[in-house]
């Protein structure tokens, strides 16, 4: 389907009233008419989703962990979704960049932006907001009319599981203090910074975020009896939380490298404790649960910092590797020093900063993982257009990336720099003297791609 189909009086009432709503959202821009859009349903293959889905129904894929990414390269200027999600916060990533915060409330067409240059760019849609009690319904993407999609993004060959607690679901981690209303929890809470996805980032992976805010492995927070009715494990297999109506998420589709388990914290946040066998007992069920599904993968078990908790957690992983042989499950306990100023009294963003960085250093030690990019990355399908030999030359000099154009390119041409994900990081023009430079001080390891569709792209590798 092309554009909209809204008459022209409809069509401004919607706009008023939409600006009035969402002032942090790119709203329709008035420039903007049916003609200037071409709708790309959901299921079309150049979209790449991370999280539990549900594809039930292909043109309308169903989610609601939150950290779920609905990612897309495409040509500027116009980008914007068709989405179904009640009352929902969504962060909207252009070029590996944060852009706007949208909420999606009753309405279902969203305009992030329409002023992009016309080169591809990459957008990343991220489920920030926590609510195992509705469903989002993902329609599809508009783009400029006549325009296509780019190649999906090359995925991430790691792959991390993360099964924990509101910790986990970024819960009122914006926050700028500790006392929240409901409606600033859901405004507050994003799993798209929490320590989680700060992980993934750093190891260059994808993921998989399973927190649910309140659960405990045995007890869930402030219940009366030392064993709930349905801590996180009774969750673990659904698809779609509580929403799903008993869709069962299918464990052959996505086998992750590694499993981060933080599940304690509600368990010994109030009295009555579960017995330490309960927990223990519980906790090793659990384990061998998840290697029945990823009979490869290493589990990394988490503690927040309460005593019991965290003896307890030493013990069950002493007993995996030892007692049960299971030499790939280790221990990671939160840094010291965390503010714990987020709603609630929960880790702020700056903390989960912190504990990403702790549990980078024990993945480091504990998998032989490190943080540069693998080079077993796809080109992007923009690197890979046929082009004039020549037309761009480089060499790399300490922390400046040299660029030397050939004649037939004109000055003023813009050069970007992207990663082997096709995400940007840097642009430059062609100068006078056929010459373009970059700085790579603070790029991390990797390889880089420099160029244009019209001149072509050159590799280059950051190795220090």
């Amino acid at each position: 389907m092309r554009g909209w189909k809204l008459s022209a009086i409809y069509r401004q009432i919607f706009l008023m009233l939409f600006v009035v709503a969402f002032p942090r959202l790119w709203a329709v821009p008035p420039s903007i008419t049916p003609g200037d859009t071409v709708f790309v349903t959901a299921e079309d293959p150049r979209i790449n989703y991370y999280g539990r889905f549900d594809f039930s129904t292909p043109a309308k894929p169903r989610f609601n962990w939150s950290g779920a990414i609905i990612e897309a390269v495409f040509p500027g200027s116009i980008i914007g979704m068709r989405m179904v999600h009640g009352n929902a916060f969504y962060d909207i990533e252009i070029d590996g960049e944060h852009d706007t915060t949208i909420s999606t409330g009753t309405d279902s067409i969203f305009f992030f932006r329409s002023d992009l240059s016309p080169e591809f760019h990459t957008v990343r849609i991220i489920l920030r907001s926590e609510d195992h009690y509705t469903v989002g319904t993902f329609i599809g993407l508009y783009i400029t009319h006549g325009k296509e999609l780019g190649e999906a993004p090359a995925r991430p060959e790691r792959k991390i599981e993360f099964i924990g607690d509101s910790y986990t679901a970024g819960y009122g981690i914006e926050s700028p203090g500790r006392s929240c209303s409901q409606n600033q929890l859901k405004q507050y809470t994003n799993a798209g910074l929490a320590f989680a996805a700060n992980l993934t980032k750093a190891f260059h992976a994808q993921s998989i975020i399973l927190g649910w805010s309140g659960a405990g492995m045995v007890r869930n927070y402030g219940e009366g009896a030392k064993r709930s009715s349905a801590p996180f494990p009774a969750h673990y297999d659904q698809t779609l939380g509580d929403a799903g109506n008993g869709v069962n998420w299918d464990f052959t589709k996505w086998e992750p490298e590694l499993v981060v388990i933080c599940l304690g914290t509600n368990d010994y946040s109030t009295t009555p404790y579960p017995d330490d066998s309960m927990y223990i007992g519980d906790y090793h069920k659990f384990i061998a649960r998840v290697l029945g599904n990823y009979p490869d993968a290493a589990i990394l078990c988490v503690s927040t910092g309460n005593s019991t908790f965290e003896t307890n957690v030493k013990r069950v992983v002493t007993e995996e590797t030892t007692t049960l042989n299971h030499p790939r499950v280790c221990f990671a306990p939160y840094p010291q020093g965390l503010s714990y100023n987020g709603c609630d009294g929960h880790p702020s963003v700056e903390d989960n900063k912190k504990i990403a960085a702790a549990f980078v250093d024990t993945i480091m030690k504990n998998l032989d993982w490190d943080t540069t990019a693998p080079l077993a990355v796809t080109i992007p399908a923009h690197a890979k257009k046929p082009r004039t030999a020549g037309m761009l030359s480089s060499s790399l000099c300490g922390s400046r990336l040299q660029l030397i154009a050939a004649e037939s390119i004109p000055p003023g041409t813009v050069i970007s720099l992207t990663n082997l994900r096709g995400e940007l990081v840097d642009r430059q023009e062609i100068r006078a003297d056929r010459g373009c430079v970059f700085s790579m001080n603070r790029r991390s390891k990797g390889i880089y791609l420099a160029g244009s569709d019209r001149c072509g792209w050159v590799h280059v590798a950051v190795m220090r």
